[in-house]
Formats: structure tokens, sequence, C-alpha cells
């Protein structure tokens, strides 16, 4: 059985744009996979309507969405890593908003889901500059 994690956190934050594709290609994953054990991971505190709305259950962190990018990314910091929440080692691990926590699987998949920000700096939301600068090259 081949074991992904997908961060849900835009589908739990978010009610339109990514929150909706994010929804949607979990939705459709389990509707049409088989052979795949799908762990849903949220960053920061989940409350008993957003788990009831899931359609599996969710991992989260203990720390809000804030604090966990400040440590993997203004840190530096290679923990906690997503297999702490997610119960072990993962052959896949989608990020599906700009950040790509740390994870040991054994590929990881980083979504963008808007490039207008390389043709139009200016435009894009001054927080999230620091990320655009940290990107790293793709793994094949």
């Amino acid at each position: 059985m081949t074991i992904i994690a997908i961060d849900y956190t835009p589908a739990v934050r978010q009610q339109a744009g990514i929150g909706r594709i994010v929804r949607g290609q979990v939705q459709a994953l389990i509707e049409t996979a088989d052979g795949l054990d799908i762990r849903l991971f949220v960053t920061g505190h989940i409350d008993a309507s957003e788990r009831n709305e899931a359609p599996l259950p969710l991992h989260a962190t203990p720390l809000g969405e804030r604090t966990m990018v400040r440590l993997w990314h203004r840190l530096n910091s290679p923990v906690p890593r997503v297999e702490w929440f997610t119960g072990g080692p993962l052959d896949l691990f989608h990020a599906t908003d700009f950040v790509l926590a740390p994870s040991r699987a054994r590929r990881k998949l980083l979504t963008v889901h808007d490039l207008a920000f390389l043709f139009y700096p200016d435009a894009a939301m001054p927080g999230l500059q620091p990320l655009f600068e940290c990107g790293g090259a793709a793994q094949h």
C-alpha cells in the first residue's frame, strides 16, 4: 500500500480558491485511487466541526500555522517533520500551498497555484516575499 500525506490546511482554512481545489483533489483520490493510504496533515488547531467535515481523519500539529512556518522557514528547522503527526514513514508528501514542511517522504510534491508573483513581484503580498526567495530546485 502506498502511503501519502496531503497538506489539508488550505482545505480547512479557506472556503474558496486553493481550499476548494485541495478538497476536490482529496475527494477525487478517495473515490478513484485504490491502494492508497491517504493521511490529511493540518498545521494548527482543529475544532470538532472541522474534524467532522473532513473526509478522512485530520492529523494536526499542536502549534499554529504561523508558528510552524516560522520554525521551518525562518529558523530553517528540519523538525518537526510531517511524519511525527501522520503516524510514520511516507511514500509521498504533497504540500498544497507554497510551504513544503520538513518530511522524509520518499517523494515530495509542492504545488504553487499562482505564478503571477514571478512576473509581477510588486503585486505579491509582502509577507510572502521571503518564501519566494528561499525556493529550492525540484527533485526528480
